[in-house]
């Protein structure tokens, strides 16, 4: 009997550090960068070769200049080629971030992620930055 009540216990003792080992979500992937007038962040989880799902981007505008800031996300394919999407443009003014909430997927799979952080004159590009290259663990 005490044998077998010694094995319970310990059986319990495994369980209570293996499960949420295997139950716990892998932690969030993050990356930035800043340039003159602009900061910007990503969060988000890996969710296999072809997905990164909770995405946060985030732009702060840093300077009250009169220009707009914006982000974007950049992934590399399993081809070596790049993917540039979306540009996400703040336009509310000094001090002020915006923050989309968002995911990624691409059926040319993604072996990195970046973010590019930019300040803009209307469409043209006044300066940039580029966040380090985030691998997919997949």
């Amino acid at each position: 009997m005490r044998t077998r009540r010694a094995t319970i216990a310990l059986a319990a003792i495994a369980a209570a550090f293996i499960i949420p080992a295997v139950a716990t979500p892998a932690a969030a992937a993050r990356g930035s960068c800043g340039t003159t007038g602009a900061s910007g962040s990503m969060t988000f989880d890996w969710s296999g070769k072809y997905r990164m799902n909770n995405l946060e981007l985030r732009v702060k505008d840093t300077l009250a200049d009169g220009h707009h800031v914006a982000i974007r996300l950049v992934t590399l394919r399993s081809d070596g080629s790049s993917k540039y999407w979306d540009w996400h443009r703040n336009y509310k003014g000094a001090e002020i971030t915006s923050v989309w909430f968002t995911y990624a997927y691409d059926t040319g799979g993604i072996t990195k992620a970046l973010i590019e952080v930019a300040r803009f004159e209307g469409s043209q590009l006044l300066n940039l930055c580029g966040g380090g290259y985030v691998d997919n663990p997949n």
